[in-house]
């Protein structure tokens, strides 16, 4: 049997982002800046199991996400996108 931490990481690795509220789905105004980080370094910067974030800061927006070209990297792209909006989730 595997572990509840175990078990919970794994839900949340497997996990797509959380669908972003319509009201935040829409381009970024303010000035945006996109790093391609491993795995690894999103998880030191971002925090826990991670697999993107988004620092927001006054008319600008910095998103941390994998280099990947993707399905999942787009949504993960469109979520971090709902953060510079200003959607907290």
């Amino acid at each position: 049997m595997i572990g509840l931490a175990f078990a919970v990481a794994l839900v949340m690795v497997a996990t797509p982002a959380l669908p972003q509220p319509v009201g935040y789905d829409r381009p970024y105004k303010g000035k945006l800046t996109v790093v391609h980080l491993s795995p690894w370094d999103i998880r030191k910067d971002c925090g826990g199991l991670a697999v993107a974030c988004a620092v927001v800061g006054k008319g600008r927006c910095t998103i941390y996400m994998s280099p990947l070209k993707n399905w999942k990297t787009q949504l993960t792209y469109r979520h971090e996108i709902a953060h510079c909006n200003g959607w907290k989730h």
